[in-house]
């Protein structure tokens, strides 16, 4: 024991002899411990915030699309056809269905009009038909009025659920609850705004190429009566059209373990 006190002594009094010295390596310590505790602080906050942008998307989600092929070159172009046929069919639907019903959910969306009027007001939008699910599997909330129902579905309502950049644009003084908006001369009924996407959410969106404030909803039924299969798209004053049963297809995995087992599955159909 004696040895011991010696040795705390006598670093005592090399510290007493060296102060300045001593304060600094303190400090140097003190600091370094510092930037080490910030750095992993950043990384794991960086962490978080990559998280947070893949679960506003659905970490959970699998999502299949529909893509228009490239066109060929090898005939002229007076020979190419005016719609262009490609992308999910209704049978691909049912066979995920079939074969992937252990899924939470499956939610088809089916691309409708781009065009939106409320007045003399217009607007681009990015429309679908889709089915109620489409709530839960994409993790969007409803700040007013409500969302689809399975009423809507079965009786084809011409109602719909738009996005909070849409509201902004159309209905600047106007209340859009229950206000009359024309998707490519179509009537369709607001029933819902959905809430706005945050900034993480709009990352995340970006990596499937969607903003959902631009969004517009309307029950699939509806969207097959009202606007059928082939979708006509007006660019640099040409019309071009394309026939697609199906645009895409959430398939919402049980959880995160079984998201790359889900994916593989559906990639074999």
């Amino acid at each position: 024991m004696g040895f011991i006190f010696e040795i705390v002594r006598l670093g005592l009094s090399n510290l007493r002899l060296h102060l300045l010295r001593s304060i600094l390596t303190s400090l140097g310590i003190i600091f370094g411990v510092m930037s080490v505790i910030l750095m992993v602080s950043l990384g794991e906050g960086n962490k978080q915030a990559a998280l947070r942008d893949i679960n506003a998307l659905g970490a959970t989600n699998v999502i299949l699309r529909s893509t228009r092929p490239p066109e060929s070159n090898s005939f002229g172009s007076e020979e190419r056809s005016f719609v262009a046929t490609f992308g999910i069919k209704r049978a691909d639907l049912r066979r995920v269905e079939q074969f992937l019903d252990d899924a939470a959910y499956i939610v088809p969306l089916k691309a409708i009009g781009s065009e939106v009027t409320f007045g003399s007001k217009r607007t681009v939008s990015q429309g679908y038909g889709t089915t109620p699910m489409l709530r839960k599997a994409a993790n969007l909330r409803v700040a007013r009025g409500r969302y689809l129902t399975e009423q809507d579905m079965d009786q084809r309502n011409p109602v719909c659920v738009i996005g909070d950049d849409i509201a902004r644009q159309l209905f600047k003084l106007d209340d859009p609850l229950g206000a009359k908006i024309r998707i490519d001369d179509r009537v369709m009924e607001v029933v819902g705004i959905l809430e706005p996407v945050g900034v993480a959410a709009g990352r995340g969106s970006a990596l499937v190429g969607r903003d959902w404030n631009k969004d517009i909803h309307i029950p699939l039924t509806t969207a097959m009566l009202e606007f059928g299969d082939v979708v006509m798209r007006r660019s640099s004053g040409t019309f071009s059209g394309e026939e697609v049963e199906i645009s895409e297809i959430y398939i919402t995995a049980q959880s995160t373990d079984d998201v790359l087992s889900t994916a593989a599955r559906a990639r074999r159909l």
